[in-house]
């Protein structure tokens, strides 16, 4: 029995939803204004797992279900009950893109200006996990022909799709169009290899070459800012920490997610803190990155000038001003320090 794909989003918990989690029609959902778009991992075909990945977006951005100050959705996928898999099609990949990227390019069943097209395209901002980025991928790739055939240029289908900004957590595919910030760990034991030989293929390090990276590492590939981490956890941090509000919507999932491959990795408190030292700044850095251009999103809806979204070396300049090298010990003594506040940024 095929189980269709839907998106919905967070609402507070009612009687009708003991989750706090609402379906919502495709055609209901406004990209005229500013949106975070979620896609979550291969198993996200429940409600409560959708939920959880707008959650995990909602502590990025220090946000609640009550908070308008932007529009989060999430997916859940179409899956086969028998294989308990995702699957998306190449016709709802079109009908994604026909219900929410291509009325911000056309009107009247044509091409737009350019620079309109840009700032209407800025309202969208995209956040994937693991099988989510491919889903982010061949959104991309389509929306990429689709524009061509209606008459943009290579050089202004980049131009535009540049404006769309993606937070990748473990990515499993990257497209170069969009303006990425790709966080990745060695560790990964799904995609660690591949990540490793990335990443010493990008700085030119050969084989023989330590890397030691331990937090990160920060390397510029066209439009994606890759974050690169030897590791950032082990399952220890999950399982001590019994009291994590948000280990009730995984309870039900499979125990064996690997070390480094799982979203919680990029989860932060609502102090906007983690135990752990190398994933809080991990998913700091992410944070940044997403208020700031959340925050460029906001600007654009709010004047009638364009306000580009910068390239990577934005979120490079700012997460470089943070310590990205060090140990659980150094941290936890100037954790309380000077606590982070991203209200600057919106």
């Amino acid at each position: 029995m095929a189980v269709e794909m839907f998106f919905g989003h967070r609402i507070p918990k009612v009687r009708q939803s003991d989750i706090g989690w609402e379906r919502v029609e495709l055609n209901d959902i406004d990209t005229t204004r500013p949106v975070l778009l979620c896609f979550g991992g291969n198993n996200t075909i429940k409600d409560r797992y959708a939920n959880f990945m707008a959650k995990t977006a909602e502590r990025l951005l220090n946000l609640t279900p009550e908070d308008k100050y932007i529009d989060i959705y999430s997916i859940s996928y179409k899956h086969n009950e028998d294989e308990d898999i995702a699957n998306m099609s190449e016709e709802e990949i079109k009908r994604i893109n026909e219900s929410l990227f291509l009325p911000l390019l056309i009107k009247d069943g044509k091409r737009i200006p350019t620079e309109q097209a840009q700032k209407n395209i800025r309202n969208i901002n995209l956040f994937s996990f693991s099988y989510g980025s491919k889903v982010v991928y061949n959104l991309i790739q389509n929306l990429s022909t689709t524009m061509g055939k209606l008459g943009y240029s290579d050089n202004e289908t980049s131009q535009i799709l540049s404006q769309i900004f993606h937070i990748a957590y473990a990515p499993k595919n990257v497209s170069k169009l969009p303006t990425t910030f790709a966080l990745k760990t060695f560790a990964d034991n799904f995609f660690g290899r591949f990540y490793e030989a990335e990443y010493r293929k990008l700085t030119h390090k050969t084989k023989d070459e330590t890397c030691n990276l331990k937090c990160g590492e920060l390397v510029i590939n066209g439009n994606t800012l890759n974050l690169y981490a030897e590791k950032i956890n082990d399952r220890k941090f999950f399982t001590e920490k019994n009291d994590n509000p948000f280990e009730d919507e995984y309870r039900n999932m499979d125990d064996e997610i690997l070390p480094d491959h799982d979203i919680r990795s990029f989860l932060l408190e609502p102090d906007w803190s983690q135990a752990n030292y190398r994933a809080e700044i991990f998913a700091r850095c992410g944070a940044y990155a997403l208020g700031f251009a959340v925050h460029n999103s906001k600007q654009n809806f709010k004047q009638k000038t364009f306000e580009p979204l910068p390239s990577p070396s934005f979120m490079k300049e700012v997460i470089e001003d943070m310590e990205l090298r060090g140990d659980n010990e150094n941290y936890r003594e100037r954790k309380n320090e000077q606590a982070d506040d991203l209200s600057r940024f919106y």
